[in-house]
């Protein structure tokens, strides 16, 4: 899937998408540096984006809600912090 189609199913700005691959909290198939590098996504790491967007949204920092997105239904923050995703 390419970018433009990508951060439209994942809810968020090809800006946001840009920052959090450079972050490292998704990994788009094909990122070379460089402008006019076309990425290629697949459809996990589309989910994986869906899944941060909804939780940025909800008031979730984008490193917090990477490690949701990426730790399944439930993801221990902390001793005392954890989240369920349903």
């Amino acid at each position: 899937m390419n970018s433009p189609e990508a951060v439209r199913r994942m809810g968020i700005t090809y800006r946001q998408a840009d920052h959090w691959i450079r972050c490292g909290w998704l990994r788009p198939d094909y990122a070379m540096s460089g402008s006019g590098t076309q990425r290629q996504w697949s459809r996990e790491e589309v989910a994986v984006g869906e899944r941060m967007g909804a939780l940025v949204h909800a008031g979730l920092t984008a490193s917090v809600a990477a490690r949701v997105a990426r730790g399944g239904p439930v993801t221990q923050l902390s001793d005392r912090v954890l989240v369920v995703c349903v």
